[in-house]
C-alpha cells in the first residue's frame, strides 16, 4: 500500500505543479486531470526503480516504496517553481531561469538514491554508486527522448543555455 500511495503522491504533485504553472490557477478539475495525465511518470519511475532496487535485501514492494520517498527533492522543486510562477507578475520571464535550477533536485536525488542503496537496500558503496548512475542515466535518457518526442525540447534547451 505504501508503494501505491507513494506513486499516487508523485502523480498528484506533478499534476498540481504542471496545472498551476500552465494555467496560473488551481481547481479541483485541473488537479484531477493533471494528476491522471501525469500518472505515466510514476509508472516510468516504477520501471527505473526496479532497475535500482533489484537484488536488494528488502522485499521488492518495500524497496520500491522507499525508492519513491527519494522523490521529495523533485516534489519540493516542482511545487516551488509552480508557486513562484503563480505569484509572478510576468511568469514568462521566469520560466527558463527557474527551469535551469533543476540541477539542485537532481543532485539531491542522486545523493538520496545512493544513500538508499547503501543503507536500506544493502549494497556496498561501489554497487550503490553503479546502480545510482545507471538509474540516473536511464531517467535522463527517458526525459530527453520524451522531451524530444513531445516538442523538440533539446534544441530549445540548448538555445536557452547558449544565450
Amino acid at each position: 500500500m505504501r508503494l501505491v500511495s507513494g506513486m499516487a503522491l508523485v502523480a498528484l504533485v506533478i499534476g498540481t505543479a504542471t496545472s498551476a504553472a500552465a494555467t496560473g490557477r488551481i481547481s479541483l478539475g485541473l488537479l484531477a486531470s493533471g494528476t491522471v495525465s501525469w500518472s505515466v511518470v510514476p509508472l516510468a519511475q516504477l520501471f527505473t526503480g526496479v532497475l535500482l532496487v533489484r537484488g536488494s535485501r528488502l522485499p521488492l514492494a518495500d524497496a520500491l516504496a522507499r525508492y519513491f520517498e527519494t522523490h521529495r527533492p523533485w516534489s519540493l522543486w516542482l511545487l516551488t517553481v509552480a508557486g513562484l510562477l503563480l505569484v509572478s507578475t510576468n511568469p514568462g520571464a521566469w520560466v527558463e531561469p527557474l527551469a535551469l535550477t533543476f540541477v539542485v533536485p537532481m543532485a539531491l536525488t542522486f545523493r538520496r538514491l545512493n544513500v538508499l542503496c547503501r543503507t536500506q537496500l544493502g549494497f556496498d558503496a561501489a554497487k550503490a554508486r553503479r546502480r545510482t548512475i545507471l538509474h540516473q542515466a536511464v531517467t535522463i535518457s527517458g526525459l530527453v527522448v520524451y522531451g524530444e518526442y513531445a516538442g523538440g525540447l533539446l534544441p530549445r534547451f540548448i538555445d536557452t543555455v547558449g544565450r
